[in-house]
């Protein structure tokens, strides 16, 4: 029987200076995090959640984009989910820190429970949230990414006029959220 000569390996512990850079790490942010009530960001940013989540397709600014046409349910099921992608997405891109946009998007799911528990479901267990991510995560022209997953999950891959409602969609509900960010005159601390 060989025996291994083990003396080169070396095992790492966590050292005092990891718990130090912990502790700074917790301090710091829950010292934004009080600088961030104190300026009222916080309850700016459940506002805004509570105001997302309350848009539907009904709403504008997709009320106009849809421009009265007769939609079947599986589409305007589509277009509510396209909707709550492009509010996370949005909220997570326009916020300028993570605190307040978590607690945006929260607050936005929470409201979606209390007011429409089987959508919530539905979406909070669904895979088009992945095809969107997909979509995004392209280089080129995400908008359009984001329009073909929107008419491929209305099952009519390539339809233009869908993939145009889509695109549409996504733009106006993303520039909505800006509107909604803008309004509520976030403080930069």
């Amino acid at each position: 029987m060989r025996h291994n000569d083990d003396s080169d390996v070396k095992i790492f512990t966590k050292s005092q200076s990891d718990d130090l850079f912990a502790a700074d790490d917790f301090v710091s942010l829950a010292e934004q995090l009080d600088l961030q009530r104190a300026s009222g960001n916080m309850a700016k940013a459940k506002k805004l959640g509570e105001q997302l989540a309350v848009l539907t397709p009904e709403n504008e600014p997709v009320k106009s984009i849809m421009e009265g046409k007769a939609l079947t349910p599986e589409i305007l099921y589509q277009i509510r989910v396209l909707m709550f992608f492009a509010m996370q997405t949005a909220t997570h891109m326009y916020l300028h820190l993570p605190m307040l946009y978590s607690a945006a998007v929260n607050c936005m799911y929470d409201k979606l429970i209390s007011d429409s528990p089987e959508f919530y479901e539905d979406i909070s267990d669904a895979a088009e949230f992945t095809f969107y991510y997909l979509a995004i995560r392209k280089d080129t022209d995400v908008e359009q990414h984001i329009g073909n997953a929107f008419a491929m999950l209305c099952l009519k891959e390539g339809d233009e006029q869908l993939i145009s409602l889509g695109i549409k969609i996504f733009k106006g509900v993303t520039n909505k959220v800006i509107e909604k960010i803008e309004s509520l005159s976030f403080e930069n601390n």
